[in-house]
């Protein structure tokens, strides 16, 4: 499908409230597929905090995809050295640190759009590799990902303890 009339920018302040809207949909869908998480609502007020800042710390971008004057998603990038220095020779890694698309824009193209954005912004940084985090139970995303070139790399495995 091709994206609707979509216009992309870096993020501004003003986009907060939408933005912040945007965390709570990606953290309640994603809680949906793992149920151990917390609830958008509980944490997206100070994970685009934390979010923001690393951005700035890092000079790196945050894209908003806009229909009219509505923010339909947004990605977030930024260069830094390797997770685990031990675990690779890279000394510039790139990050996408989130993605996400409102329910009703989504397979319009428009996420698709976003991380062609992320890559741009990171390449021009020269790194030797670019990393993406998803859930395994995503398998949109993952199928997306793996579509734009991407591989398995790390599977983390988790054991909830119930007592």
């Amino acid at each position: 499908m091709s994206e609707p009339n979509c216009t992309f920018r870096e993020y501004r302040p003003d986009d907060r409230q939408q933005v912040e809207l945007c965390v709570v949909e990606l953290q309640n869908f994603e809680r949906r597929l793992e149920p151990c998480l917390t609830t958008g609502e509980q944490m997206a007020a100070s994970y685009l905090r934390r979010l923001l800042q690393k951005i700035q710390d890092k000079s790196g971008s945050l894209t908003v995809s806009l229909v009219g004057d509505t923010i339909a998603g947004f990605v977030s990038s930024w260069c830094d050295g390797p997770e685990d220095p031990l675990e690779s020779d890279f000394t510039c890694c790139g990050y996408i640190g989130e993605l996400v698309v409102l329910p009703q824009y989504r397979g319009l193209g428009i996420g698709k759009a976003l991380m062609e954005r992320a890559e741009s912004f990171l390449l021009a940084h020269n790194p030797q590799a670019i990393y993406i985090e998803v859930l395994s139970s995503n398998s949109a995303a993952v199928e997306l990902y793996r579509n734009l070139g991407f591989r398995h790399n790390k599977l983390r495995l988790i054991k909830e303890i119930k007592r």
